[in-house]
């Protein structure tokens, strides 16, 4: 398979992942500003996650944008004569039966940035600071300069021997041979490594002192309280809890209500009560799936490192041991896989359930759920619909699966939909963050109701409950378009900032920031 025609899938920063996508159509993402580096990809299927800038191919197009390079122009045109950044780096991600951990990427990118360091000094070594500067004006293709080289030496070489042979004994001849030979290596050294090298020299530097120059201004611009925040799962303990028998079903009930609401301290009341729960009945399956679905929906807060897989794994073996081969047990080992990045298996397994108790007078509820979650980065987006339409059937008090369609429909254009399902929400929880951001943008943006929209997303970040990061973004830069209406640059481009921290990857943010930034 070409590279071009290889299939990837992307997570972002919230740990949602879309696709399959083609190589050519990142690329494009890439150019658009949709993707700007701080993205992990795998190879699809069965690839592990690395970040987008360890690939090569993606990582000259980031350069180039980052440079504002458009793809042309004349300095362009003379590069591109001495081939890809590719000669430099071939790495490609081969599938493996063994996963790599969320945690490992540092492992991974030390190793890749070792093996282009190794690659670089090779490449460096002897005298070709001189031989690049007697060359680097020159407009000829590099093959073409080649060739002249090769005849010029050769011819040299022939003239100097007739030359020198009947005054210079046979060893000054050898000494003289092993002298041309070795500036016949050094005047065909790979020229187009060393302006590649020299490209790269010229453009990192403005690049990252730009990048730095904005992000140190948006810091400023920040007050300390409206950054976002991570959060570690927590570990089910050994430790034997003791909850009195008239107290447990309480508990269980109320912690059934916190993890339904779908908000993020919500979520943490829930994670609190089920820890405490399982604790005091270790072998409530029920439970143990419910500590897993809540893990699953605080998974874009939390840090997504090795301790936040293991606080899954030990739930999961948990409850295999209790309940082996079962829907509880199931839905532990999905959650799993989803936080892995093992999308192929925990979509195996989870039609593997709905096949076998679709029917079944208990559905499988958080699988229907799986599987629109799973079709949300498809095509297949009707079909998800109709998958979430059945969760909520099953469960109209879970607030989870009407966010997702929600989505969804927002992302089909349906906005009227859209809406309707973000007031249902917070007539359940008006507590819900991430509803009433979201439908203010779709009142500010689609409805053309510009007051009441701002008002909506003022009221959701004046509250203090936590919203994935890009929605945070999404938030300010809404707010930075309304400021723009009403022509108040100043507060325009202080939203912006405010965007741009929550999300780097918001072109709409950036583009804003840097029109607006030198009249402010």
């Amino acid at each position: 398979m070409s590279n071009r025609n290889r299939k990837w899938i992307i997570k972002d920063s919230e740990g949602r992942v879309h696709g399959p996508f083609s190589t050519e159509k990142i690329l494009t993402k890439i150019g658009q500003g949709e993707l700007i580096g701080d993205e992990f990809i795998a190879s699809f299927p069965g690839g592990d996650w690395f970040l987008i800038s360890q690939e090569p191919e993606f990582y000259d197009r980031l350069i180039e944008v980052l440079a504002g390079s458009s793809g042309s122009g004349e300095d362009e045109e003379a590069l591109s004569d001495f081939g890809d950044l590719e000669d430099l780096e071939s790495a490609e991600l081969q599938e493996s039966s063994s996963q790599k951990r969320f945690g490992d990427e540092e492992n991974v990118k030390r190793s890749r940035d070792s093996n282009y360091r190794e690659k670089e000094k090779l490449n460096v070594e002897g005298e070709f600071n001189q031989n690049f500067s007697s060359h680097k004006g020159s407009k000829e293709k590099p093959k073409e300069k080649n060739r002249v080289k090769r005849q010029s030496i050769s011819e040299d070489f022939r003239n100097e021997n007739s030359k020198n042979k009947s005054s210079k004994s046979s060893a000054e001849k050898r000494k003289q041979k092993r002298e041309m030979d070795s500036e016949s290596v050094i005047e065909l050294t790979d020229l187009g490594q060393l302006m590649r090298q020299e490209r790269m020299r010229r453009v990192r530097l403005p690049i990252f002192l730009g990048i730095i120059a904005i992000l140190v201004g948006v810091y400023f611009h920040l007050d300390k309280g409206e950054r976002s925040e991570r959060v570690h799962l927590v570990h089910l303990g050994t430790k034997k809890s003791s909850i009195p028998k008239d107290q447990l079903a309480k508990r269980i009930q109320r912690a059934q209500a916190y993890y339904s609401a779908g908000n993020f301290s919500r979520l943490l009341q829930a994670e609190n009560e089920l820890i405490q729960i399982i604790e005091s009945e270790d072998r409530n399956a029920p439970m143990m799936a419910l500590l897993c679905l809540t893990y699953f929906e605080l998974w874009p807060y939390a840090y997504q490192d090795s301790h936040d897989l293991k606080a899954i794994s030990i739930v999961s073996q948990k409850v295999n041991r209790v309940d082996p081969g079962g829907q509880n047990s199931a839905t532990c080992q999905v959650v799993d896989l989803l936080a892995r990045g093992r999308f192929l298996e925990a979509k195996n397994m989870t039609e593997s359930i709905l096949g076998n108790y679709g029917a079944a007078s208990s559905p499988p509820v958080p699988f229907y759920y799986f599987k629109a979650y799973l079709l949300s980065g498809s095509k297949e987006l009707s079909t998800a619909i109709s998958y979430l339409n059945s969760a909520q059937q099953l469960s109209p008090g879970w607030l989870s699966p009407y966010v997702l369609e929600g989505e969804i429909h927002s992302k089909k254009g349906n906005t009227t939909e859209a809406a309707k399902i973000y007031q249902k929400i917070l007539q359940q929880n008006p507590h819900h963050k991430v509803a009433k951001i979201k439908l203010g943008l779709i009142e500010m943006r689609d409805f053309n109701h510009l007051e009441k929209g701002t008002s909506l997303l003022k009221e959701a970040l004046a509250a203090s409950d936590l919203v994935p990061s890009r929605v945070f973004s999404d938030a300010f830069f809404g707010l930075a378009e309304a400021a723009l209406l009403r022509q108040d640059k100043g507060q325009a481009l202080a939203y912006a900032q405010r965007a741009y921290f929550y999300n780097s990857s918001n072109a709409g943010a950036k583009n804003l920031i840097v029109s607006l930034g030198g009249t402010e």
